[in-house]
């Protein structure tokens, strides 16, 4: 009944059940702090003061990655475990860590209508033009698709690409030309072919392509406006081959 609200209203919504899918389109979710930490207490886990703080800390930016927009919790069915369980913890906690305010409750209706319906608007940050994704620290699996390897370095901070057309993505709520900066470094061993990469945003390929040098290297490229939509964009890194070490 809840997932049949994106039938009415056309939204896309962050809930829902899928099967036979990638594993990677479960994993994604799960690494997502914030969301991790809601399906925790919804699951009779607890959360640290610490980490209490860092779901707070990163909340406006999970909401402008999904352009979240309401957060609504519908009454749990009695027996229904463990949400009838979990219901009361889990919206206390999504009060004190998003930035939120009251827009809709339902009480008192008829028995055979659903009640305590509670929506909560969404304070949501400015639009900005300006993005900058540090790879191989946390705060990157937000931004990060298929195709990336652990965290790495310190100095900078990586990830090695694992797969032709690693993806990234990046939300746009501003349209126009966009200027893209990568700091490359190709995996580099005696006899091996000169590395090159393009660049695929939404599907469409950009005409040019980088050759990539043996060490790490500032590469700049323009999006048109063309290449761009508003929402989450999909970027994809298309290497000219892909090894790695043991082989």
């Amino acid at each position: 009944q809840v997932q049949y609200y994106q039938t009415v209203h056309g939204k896309r919504l962050i809930n829902g059940n899928a099967s036979r899918l990638p594993g990677f389109k479960f994993d994604y979710f799960g690494r997502i702090d914030l969301l991790k930490s809601i399906v925790d207490l919804e699951m009779y886990q607890e959360v640290d003061a610490a980490r209490r703080q860092r779901d707070r800390d990163s909340a406006a930016e999970v909401l402008y990655f999904f352009d979240i927009r309401y957060v609504v919790f519908h009454p749990a069915i009695p027996g229904r475990v463990p949400y009838s369980d979990t219901i009361t913890r889990t919206e206390e906690y999504v009060r004190q860590v998003l930035p939120l305010e009251a827009a809709f409750a339902q009480d008192g209706l008829p028995a055979d209508a659903q009640a305590g319906v509670t929506a909560y608007r969404v304070t949501q940050p400015p639009a900005k033009t300006e993005l900058s994704v540090d790879f191989g620290s946390p705060a990157a699996r937000l931004y990060q698709g298929e195709g990336w390897d652990a965290d790495e370095g310190s100095n900078p901070t990586y990830n090695w690409a694992t797969a032709q057309g690693a993806r990234f993505f990046i939300p746009l709520r501003i349209m126009g030309d966009y200027r893209l900066s990568l700091g490359l470094l190709p995996f580099a061993y005696p006899g091996a072919p000169p590395q090159t990469v393009s660049l695929r945003v939404n599907g469409r390929s950009l005409p040019e392509r980088l050759a990539l040098a043996p060490a790490w290297t500032p590469y700049e490229m323009t999006i048109p406006a063309g290449y761009l939509k508003p929402g989450l964009n999909e970027f994809a890194l298309d290497f000219a081959y892909v090894t790695s070490p043991r082989e």
